[in-house]
């Protein structure tokens, strides 16, 4: 009870003078008409949802001012672990030539690290099954025009959304747009500080922003202070104390948490089963994993954010706002990644478009070697070499731990000879065991592996009877493995009973110890 009431305490102190100026104005007569675009089925029917193929963009709204975006909404099926970086919004306004808008899908509704999770904020907020609200304003005079990119390279199949917005009779008399843009550094410069903002070309305010980051380090990622610079001058207005405690927590944080004005909504690991765990409340800060001296490890995953909609910071020219990554010397090597939120007149002097969709995803989504050898064949979605059929994660949750990670790649070949390539690489040169574990399904083909271009190992029949999958380990003997990359390749060798598929779960890279094979 006493966690819950001081939750409550917090909630009301922070937010009571914002949230009850919105409940003062249901009092008086709105003077605007409400509207919305969406994605519901124009038929009448329950096709609520649109379809984005790989490199397209969806027109969202396109809508003639004066008016004011007051609330966006978004849900989507994509089957890809880093669908959350590959889906960008944008937002164009008034004629401005580059979006005011630009950001992943999911960094701009404050879920780093291409993550979900649910949170409150007052302006951000994620309801279950990423139910994702936006309550920023934003202002146009004569037209807004929102949009959806589908950077990857697989298909969206589902994007459903909501834009409500207000027909204004007058224009915005202050002239500002709402900006939102996405920065990495990955990891930022040595020496220098994280840059969360840098902008000039007119006056406004600057709103706050989320931090994603991704530790590639142990020990902990805080301590380096914030500092905004307004107008070209050299010395701070605002200077912090401490990463944690300029994001409204103290002392290297604890568990997850969110308030209408900062928060830490991430606090994440994965497990020796590659199964992510995450630090939910104060019962999870007594656990092994999350106290000292295992608090904070390389790999995990946080975010943060502070939302300035009680206490914005104004400049007249220019703003650059930044924070040091490490406690001294800007030197720790961390994934650092966010949006920053700020309105102003006129159009910045600089745009910076985003970074490649394989470039955003974050690193433990891309190919690396998991421990002991072992490699997740999901993480080659966007790097595997396929000589046709398409390939796509296939999420195995349902089988418990039969799948490492609980994750497959599932390829569908089309016809006999082709084949994917996946790659990895070897420290030092030597003989080595691949083990390629695949897993016999219902509608599995015939299969063949091998390793760069050395001998096939015997053709492999992937049918089983349902309901079960089954795993099967196929061992490849390389004669000798120089330093540096190399390719594990299968071949697809004919069609099973009722298809071709290759479910691949993993494979395991193992150096032959010349010293043991000699006693």
């Amino acid at each position: 009870m006493r966690y819950q009431l001081s939750v409550v305490c917090v909630f009301l102190l922070v937010g009571c003078t914002t949230f009850a100026q919105s409940l003062d104005d249901l009092t008086h007569v709105q003077d605007y008409q409400a509207f919305r675009v969406s994605s519901s089925d124009p038929s009448g029917g329950n096709f609520d949802m649109r379809r984005i193929e790989p490199g397209a963009t969806l027109t969202l709204a396109d809508i003639d001012g004066p008016g004011e975006i007051r609330h966006v909404w978004f849900t989507f099926l994509y089957p890809s672990r880093a669908a959350l970086r590959k889906l960008v919004i944008r937002a164009y306004f008034d004629g401005i030539e580059q979006p005011t808008v630009e950001a992943p899908l999911g960094d701009f509704f404050g879920l780093g690290n291409a993550q979900v999770y649910a949170y409150a904020s007052q302006p951000l907020a994620v309801g279950t099954h990423a139910g994702l609200n936006c309550y920023w304003r934003m202002p146009f005079t004569k037209h807004a025009k929102l949009t959806m990119t589908n950077e990857g390279a697989q298909v969206c199949p589902a994007l459903y959304f909501q834009i409500d917005y207000r027909k204004l009779k007058q224009a915005p008399a202050d002239g500002l747009h709402f900006f939102a843009a996405y920065h990495q550094e990955t990891p930022p410069k040595a020496g220098e500080p994280y840059q969360i903002l840098q902008a000039d070309g007119g006056a406004g305010h600057y709103v706050g922003c989320n931090l994603s980051i991704e530790q590639q380090t142990d020990g902990w990622w805080g301590e380096g202070d914030t500092r905004v610079y307004i107008d070209g001058e050299a010395k701070p207005i605002i200077e912090g104390t401490g990463s944690e405690d300029d994001f409204g927590g103290a002392w290297c944080y604890s568990n997850e948490f969110s308030y209408p004005q900062f928060g830490a909504p991430l606090r994440a690991r994965f497990n020796d089963k590659g199964v992510i765990e995450r630090c939910l409340g104060p019962r999870d800060t007594e656990l092994a994993q999350w106290r000292w001296p295992a608090a904070w490890k390389a790999g995990d995953l946080w975010n943060v954010y502070r939302y300035h909609v009680a206490d914005p910071v104004p400049f007249n020219k220019s703003i650059k706002v930044t924070i040091e990554h490490g406690a001294e010397k800007n030197e720790r090597r961390d994934w650092m990644s966010g949006v920053a939120y700020w309105y102003q007149t006129g159009q910045p002097s600089a745009y910076h478009p985003l970074p490649a969709a394989l470039a955003r995803i974050p690193s433990y989504l891309l190919p690396h070697d998991h421990g002991k050898g072992k490699w997740e064949a999901e993480d080659f979605l966007d790097i595997a070499n396929v000589a046709g059929g398409k390939i796509e994660e296939a999420g195995m949750e349902f089988w418990g731990d039969l799948f490492s990670a609980r994750y497959g790649l599932a390829w569908d070949p089309t016809d006999d000879g082709q084949a994917i390539e996946l790659p990895f690489d070897v420290s030092k040169t030597g003989k080595y065991v691949i083990t390629a574990r695949l897993a016999g399904v219902e509608n599995g083909g015939k299969a063949q592996c091998s390793i760069d271009d050395g001998k096939g190992s015997p053709v492999v029949d992937l049918y089983r009877k349902p309901p079960f999958p089954e795993m099967i380990d196929i061992k490849l003997n390389a004669p000798e493995l120089k330093e540096g990359f190399h390719m594990l390749k299968i071949k697809s060798a004919g069609k099973g009973i009722k298809g071709r598929r290759v479910l691949i779960d993993c494979f395991d890279v193992h150096r032959v110890d010349p010293d043991a094979a000699n006693n």
